[in-house]
């Protein structure tokens, strides 16, 4: 998208908003915006004043559909969430919905809707910070599968932590367009952490279920893991690059035609989440 620049008094050169950006950011003439630099790049937002807002009606009480709703809306940023009810919801099976979204509030609730209010705040600088603390909240569940006292209650709060991480970082990814026309590699960065996390808990899961014996193929699920987290912390092309090589091979000899080692539909899901980030990150590094 280009914009000309207009000469305005002396000194001063202004440009256009888009038309669509303005719209869904309920903006009008006398609105305040805030403006920050960075090198060659200017980042426009919209102010707490600017709130989106959205409403769904509901006919039903169905916990999926309004989880499914408020993902929607808080990762897209919106901040006033309304509710219209059919159906009485107590205060209680409310709140525990909303508690997964960091930032998200009940402000109001009668019998006709439920508001919900987002006073999220956050910035760039903190996405980084988000998908490191991810990366090693996995490596602690890896960690978890060979605990000879392994409790699901433990594994249960991590991925939950997991979870409110990822919305958390979604949110920002998309309010601040993060590296731009690169967001979306960094999107699929952080479905593919959330998504080895729940391939995680449902083998720790299974292995309490069935009480079987811990498995030292969960050493190289470990190491594996650990590759990526360096590959993703160094960001050098050819280190991410000799880790897609080694990850590549190891899926080729362990659950390939290859029948050196025995591997379960488990390790198999978690080792086949770790090839989805391996890839993400060789985008991200290599094709820079």
């Amino acid at each position: 998208m280009h914009r000309k620049l207009v000469k305005q008094g002396v000194n001063a050169l202004t440009v256009t908003l888009p038309y669509r950006w303005i719209k869904e950011n309920s903006l009008q003439a006398g609105n305040d915006v805030e403006i920050d630099t960075d090198g060659q790049l200017l980042i426009i937002r919209a102010t707490e004043e600017s709130e989106k807002e959205i409403s769904i009606n509901l006919t039903k009480k169905d916990k999926y559909k309004i989880m499914s709703f408020l993902s929607y809306a808080y990762i897209t940023g919106y901040s006033k969430i309304n509710l219209i009810l059919k159906e009485k919801l107590s205060m209680s099976y409310i709140n525990e919905i909303v508690s997964v979204y960091t930032g998200l509030e009940v402000v109001e609730k009668n019998k006709e809707k439920v508001v919900i209010q987002s006073f999220f705040t956050g910035d760039a600088k903190q996405i980084e910070k988000l998908i490191i603390k991810m990366f090693q909240l996995n490596k602690t569940l890896l960690k978890e599968i060979k605990n000879s006292d392994l409790k699901m209650k433990e594994v249960e709060a991590y991925f939950d932590f997991i979870s409110k991480l990822r919305t958390s970082c979604l949110r920002m990814i998309v309010t601040f367009n993060y590296q731009k026309e690169r967001s979306i590699f960094y999107n699929d960065l952080v479905f593919s952490l959330h998504r080895l996390s729940k391939s995680i808990y449902y083998y720790c899961n299974y292995i309490c279920t069935n009480k079987i014996k811990k498995r030292d193929l969960v050493d190289d699920i470990v190491k594996l893991h650990e590759n990526l987290y360096q590959a993703y912390l160094k960001k050098d092309p050819s280190f991410t690059n000799e880790i897609w090589k080694d990850i590549n091979k190891y899926i080729q000899n362990n659950i390939g035609f290859s029948k050196k080692q025995s591997i379960n539909l488990f390790e198999s899901h978690i080792i086949l989440r770790i090839n989805d980030i391996k890839n993400i990150l060789i985008k991200l590094h290599v094709t820079n």
